[in-house]
């Protein structure tokens, strides 16, 4: 797997070469976190780096089995009023869709905070981590929660150095899903003071989803959640109930 192919079907939304390179930063960034953990996955060849690259003619990158497919569209023609999800095709490579209407639609920009670029690196960076959404993780009072690695501190967007402008999604690394663990636990933490310090910490624009040891699932929210955004998740759940997830 050399990484992810990045196209758009809508004019108003185009991918451009520095898009890609913040995109590729931010990317970086979650594997120097994650290291380990990424290259013990048997989904993902055993290597330094994946990259991001865009590509001018949308549907083409699945015909080079090295790379990912990223979709910009107007909106999902399974799911109008999501922004985005990930799954995996036939192979076990990543399909990435982001609803550009979607976006629109929730105050997002084309590279602003929360705006269309993030919700690219979103899908990225959790499809990197969790490519296949069957990994979950204990919680501390009881019960466990999706493998999501953006969602617990959406809305601390950030911008990558040499990329102005250019807003990235913020992730937690590996150690977040670690009780008791202290410290610098999320990707834009060497930035800056860090949008989270304790394990299972989450933003104010930050959620996730709770199984109960009874099977019963639940959204938590951060309290700083639009109304519209807690109606959708509440509606379809951060993974939607099917084989995609991530949907921001």
């Amino acid at each position: 797997m050399r990484g992810y192919a990045i196209s758009s079907a809508v004019a108003e939304a185009p991918i451009t070469e520095a898009m890609a390179v913040a995109l590729t930063k931010n990317l970086r960034r979650l594997e120097a976190w994650w290291d380990v953990e990424l290259y013990a996955s048997t989904v993902w060849e055993h290597q330094a780096h994946v990259d991001v690259k865009w590509s001018p003619t949308v549907g083409d990158m699945l015909q080079d089995p090295g790379y990912a497919v990223v979709h910009v569209v107007d909106s999902l023609p399974d799911a109008p009023q999501d922004i985005a999800y990930h799954t995996v095709d036939e192979q076990g490579r990543p399909v990435c869709l982001i609803s550009w209407a979607a976006v629109l639609a929730e105050g997002g920009t084309l590279t602003g905070p929360d705006g269309l670029t993030s919700a690219i690196g979103h899908e990225i960076l959790e499809s990197r981590v969790d490519p296949t959404c069957l990994s979950y993780v204990p919680l501390p009072q009881g019960g466990s929660t999706p493998l999501e690695v953006c969602d617990w501190v959406q809305g601390s967007d950030y911008c990558e150095p040499g990329s102005p402008d250019v807003y990235v999604p913020n992730a937690v690394g590996p150690m977040f899903f670690v009780n008791g663990k202290f410290g610098r636990l999320d990707i834009a933490s060497d930035l800056s003071a860090g949008a989270v310090t304790q394990a299972f910490q989450e933003t104010p624009g930050g959620y996730h989803e709770v199984e109960a040891p009874d099977g019963t699932v639940s959204n938590v929210f951060g309290e700083r959640v639009p109304e519209v955004k807690r109606l959708r998740i509440d509606r379809v759940g951060p993974r939607g109930g099917l084989r995609r997830c991530a949907r921001l």
